[in-house]
């Protein structure tokens, strides 16, 4: 239940996040309510069904695109090099001891035991030791960052430690990829691209309203400014509520459902090398970082103690039913949500509630006001 219950959070967050974005388009809009005749429970659910409908479907369209041409994949890889154009680097500082074309055998061995040998595996020359998995239908990667390699090699004195250590490593991120644990990231960052497009969108229409309102005599600078300024600050209030609100609350409930599957590749990359091997890694890069309840990762010392306890399995590692089953129910609590808010939204009751709720008392309301101003100018005629 960890991605149907991570997709359901990035879900309801990319809703907030996207009427958050729509509150400076609210606030132009707000004259308009002020007439309306009779704002009934029934249109503002309709408007928020609208709302969902909107976004679930800007989501899912950025979503499938991503899949099919890779964006994230690029995007993830930016800098890194697929390992045959790297395997005869040599470290300047003199702490890649050697070359490490060795890497190339081991990461074969990881993708027969995993039967993915169209898997890529590329190294990055950042100085962070790390090393992630990510995806599309077209292509998947493991890389693996010099830090990372720099570390191991450092804390070993026999290249087969080395070998054992990257062993489990590769085993786990490539049990990253079998089980589609990138599904919930890749969700993620089409909610951002969906938010960037329409916020885009919503610049675009204000600056229209604002050179339209310079035309006018006087006060158009003026207008201009005012609208303009106001944008300005409600953007920077939305990237605010984005970047202390929105993502801290998204990486601490991510890093929480996180854990079990995180134990779970641990345990697969141990069902292919030993459970010593993964140990082995984590007790050398563990110390590089302090892990608890607001960190992606589980303790190291739990990992360690649980990894340890894996013994080999024969046969190709896949993906558990249970696992598959996760992904699919992910994808289809989405889907469910974007096909039951376009069947609840109703448009024609919308727009009809628009032109009789709101149109036509405006419409009303300038009658009555253009009534008064020529009964003004009839009696000042008339003195």
């Amino acid at each position: 239940m960890i991605k149907p219950l991570s997709f359901l959070l990035i879900f309801i967050l990319a809703v907030v996040n996207f009427i958050i974005i729509l509150i400076p388009l609210f606030l132009v809009m707000a004259p308009f309510f002020f007439f309306a005749a009779h704002l009934t429970i029934k249109m503002g659910l309709n408007i928020l069904y609208m709302l969902v409908a909107v976004t679930s479907a800007i989501m899912l369209f950025y979503l499938f695109a991503d899949m099919i041409f890779g964006f994230t994949v690029r995007t993830a890889n930016r800098g890194a090099k697929p390992y045959e154009k790297m395997k005869d680097l040599i470290d300047q500082g003199g702490v890649l001891r050697g070359h490490h074309g060795d890497l190339g055998s081991v990461f074969r061995e990881v993708q027969q035991k995993f039967g993915k040998h169209h898997v890529k595996l590329y190294i990055s020359p950042s100085e962070e030791v790390n090393a992630f998995a990510v995806g599309s239908l077209r292509k998947k990667t493991i890389t693996v960052t010099l830090g990372l390699i720099n570390t191991i090699k450092s804390n070993v004195t026999k290249e087969d430690q080395y070998l054992d250590a990257m062993r489990g490593i590769l085993g786990h991120e490539m049990s990253h990829l079998v089980n589609a644990d990138y599904l919930p990231g890749l969700l993620m960052l089409t909610c951002e691209s969906a938010n960037h497009l329409v916020a885009n969108i919503i610049r675009f229409l204000f600056i229209i309203v604002a050179n339209c309102l310079r035309i006018i005599p006087l006060l158009g600078k003026s207008l201009y400014r005012i609208v303009m300024y106001g944008y300005n600050i409600m953007s920077f209030l939305i990237h605010m509520f984005f970047k202390l609100i929105f993502m801290p609350i998204y990486t601490f409930m991510q890093r929480f459902l996180s854990r079990s599957i995180e134990y779970r590749c641990d345990r697969e990359s141990g069902y292919a090398f030993g459970g010593r091997r993964i140990a082995y890694a984590l007790a050398m890069i563990g110390k590089k970082s302090y892990i608890n309840i607001f960190s992606t990762h589980p303790s190291t010392q739990s990992r360690v103690k649980k990894a340890e306890s894996v013994n080999i399995k024969g046969g190709e590692i896949t993906p558990s039913i249970f696992s598959t089953l996760s992904n699919l129910c992910a994808l289809g609590l989405v889907i469910a949500i974007c096909g039951f808010s376009w069947q609840t939204f109703n448009y024609k009751e919308l727009r009809s509630d628009y032109e009789y709720q709101i149109i036509l008392p405006i419409m009303d309301q300038i009658d009555a006001w253009q009534i008064e101003i020529d009964n003004l100018i009839y009696q000042f005629k008339n003195r």
